[in-house]
């Protein structure tokens, strides 16, 4: 049973056994000999390590995997064995060692021969073209989008990464990551900086056409540089425009509503009638500028960063503080939100029942509603559906129409009404007690019950979504007649009637209660007349469809109307019979 070895490969770390590790540490220890300590031979075996350590990375599945001998064989299968890579200066010489297999290519950015970002290199490297091309495409794309590839290229800067290994760089020419390989890659690179050295003087001459070209480059590098602070300078304004309006807006508007009397009419505090909470406008002022105003005023803060470039910072105890003051408002926002939330949680209700005492014997029932007066004073305004309002006397009202009355069957011969009053609450308690509070008011006058067709309240009980519920008991046998102008459409559902006939057109017949509890309808058209009305019509009425279009005859007592619609449009003929 072989022993299992830990090792750091690459900054990498894996389990080996120890077979496998003895081979894996010949393998190395022959790669550093056939190098001989030659020039970038530290480089070189630390890019053999890390494609060595890549392979070891595609064959685990898990961290817990041990690499064993076999795994090492196909490593060094792939790497190559140091006698039969081992490169010198001749090789170098030629146009490709021996050694290199092609291999897919890989998009990476060449810094070693970057005018700006390296992109058009490595681009070229990747297209297999001279980066000149990449370069004048880039320009051309640039000035036909006007200037809209800019953003491209900036994002292409983030996205693709740079070659900087040699073994991203041979990736990126499409080169095998081998030993070859990568022993003449990091040679070139070092020759090639010796050689700078060397030539300093010759470097300068011949390197005048690429310094001329460099030079271009830069000068619409600066035009591009000057243009994205130019736009950089535009946002930021647009910035500082946003954020100082919607703090002042913010200030003004809440300043003006929370400190002053701007909410108060009629010398009522409309803000109290709706507020289910405690808190004072003013609090609720102050949070809301808090928690709308410190964002803004941090966007207004980036606006001069932007614009400014030496403005000076607003200290970082500032900025702590800002954010605590905000996130408290949040708290206390939310907290308010909550209670007011709950404040219209439960439902309560209060009835009263009473007898109607009719003057007259009741055979025929008349049944009226009425409107307040008060909806007619110019003073009065709306408010969450409701009327603010005063009285003859000056007092101060709510009023409203969320009135429904049923009429249904008594259980004996007499007839009684059934108020109930509804409202909302935190609690079933708080809401009867303020059911309570609503105040609601009918008439008997003869054979007659004249109903409110609204109910008030008043405004320090606040909206809490109160209504009135109205049934009328009525023996049976007896007649229901209902006022020209009675407003029927507020029939509740438990009223049973002819389901022909619409709410609003109750009013227009005479009913009468029946054993079952719903009303009979006396005097509505018969189903018979009814059906004879469609009759006629149907046969006063021809439509005939065909090849030509559309035709529709209607025939009536003295006159007759023709429609013919057809590709033409629609003709409309009338004549007198």
């Amino acid at each position: 049973m072989n022993k299992t070895i830990n090792i750091n490969l690459a900054n990498l770390f894996f389990h080996i056994d120890e077979d496998a590790y003895r081979k894996l540490d010949t393998y190395l220890k022959a790669i550093k000999q056939s190098l001989n300590n030659g020039p970038g031979s530290d480089e070189i075996i630390s890019d053999i390590e890390g494609r060595i350590a890549e392979l070891f990375q595609e064959k685990i599945k898990n961290e817990q995997q041990v690499i064993t001998k076999t795994d090492v064989e196909d490593v060094i299968a792939v790497m190559g064995q140091p006698e039969d890579y081992r490169v010198d200066e001749e090789i170098f010489e030629d146009e490709e060692a021996s050694a290199s297999k092609s291999k897919t290519k890989k998009l990476y950015r060449d810094t070693d021969n970057k005018y700006i970002g390296g992109i058009s290199a490595g681009m070229a490297h990747y297209l297999g073209i001279n980066p000149w091309w990449v370069r004048l495409l880039w320009v051309v794309l640039t000035l036909a989008t006007f200037s809209g590839f800019i953003v491209i290229y900036i994002l292409l800067l983030f996205l693709i990464p740079e070659a900087k290994t040699t073994s991203q760089k041979l990736d990126m020419r499409g080169e095998s990551i081998n030993i070859s390989n990568i022993e003449r890659t990091v040679k070139e690179s070092f020759n090639s900086v010796t050689d700078k050295v060397k030539n300093a003087d010759y470097n300068k001459a011949s390197g005048k056409f690429k310094t001329g070209i460099q030079a271009f480059f830069d000068a619409i590098g600066t035009i591009f540089n000057f243009i994205f602070k130019s736009i950089g300078k535009i946002i930021g304004v647009f910035f500082i425009l946003i954020g100082g309006a919607v703090v002042i807006g913010t200030f003004i508007g809440l300043f003006t509503a929370g400190f002053t009397d701007a909410f108060v009419i009629n010398n009522t505090p409309i803000y109290s009638i709706v507020n289910s909470t405690s808190a004072p406008i003013w609090l609720i002022s102050l949070l809301t500028f808090f928690a709308v105003a410190i964002p803004f005023f941090f966007l207004l803060y980036l606006g001069l960063k932007i614009v400014v470039s030496n403005l000076k910072s607003i200290g970082t105890i500032a900025k702590i503080t800002l954010f605590g003051v905000w996130l408290a408002a949040i708290i206390g926002l939310t907290i308010v939100g909550i209670k007011e939330a709950t404040a219209n949680m439960y439902k309560g209700s209060v009835n009263k029942t009473e007898v109607l005492n009719f003057t007259q014997p009741l055979d025929t029932l008349y049944i009226s509603t009425r409107t307040s007066k008060n909806y007619d004073r110019p003073e009065n305004f709306r408010i969450n559906g409701m009327t603010f309002t005063l009285d003859e006397n000056g007092k101060k009202l709510l009023l409203d129409n969320d009135f429904i009355f049923d009429i249904v069957r008594s259980n004996d011969d007499i007839a009684r009404i059934k108020i109930q009053k509804v409202s909302q609450g935190s609690s079933f308690d708080e809401a009867r007690d303020r059911a309570k509070t609503i105040e609601y008011n009918y008439q008997v006058l003869d054979n007659k019950v004249v109903l409110d067709n609204f109910l008030m309240l008043d405004p320090k009980s606040k909206i809490r979504d109160q209504e009135v519920n109205i049934t009328l008991y009525i023996p049976k046998g007896v007649i229901i007649k209902f006022d020209y102008d009675a407003d029927t459409h507020n029939i509740g559902w438990h009223t049973s009637y002819k389901e022909e006939i619409y709410r609003s057109e109750v009013k227009d017949y005479t009913w009468v209660m029946n054993k079952q509890g719903v009303l009979d309808c006396l005097d509505c058209p018969s189903e018979d007349i009814i059906e004879e009305e469609a009759d006629e019509f149907e046969k006063e009425t021809k439509l005939s469809v065909d090849e030509e279009g559309v035709n529709i005859k209607i025939n009536g007592n003295e006159s007759s109307l023709n429609i013919k619609i057809d590709e033409n449009g629609a003709r409309i003929e009338a004549s007198k019979n």
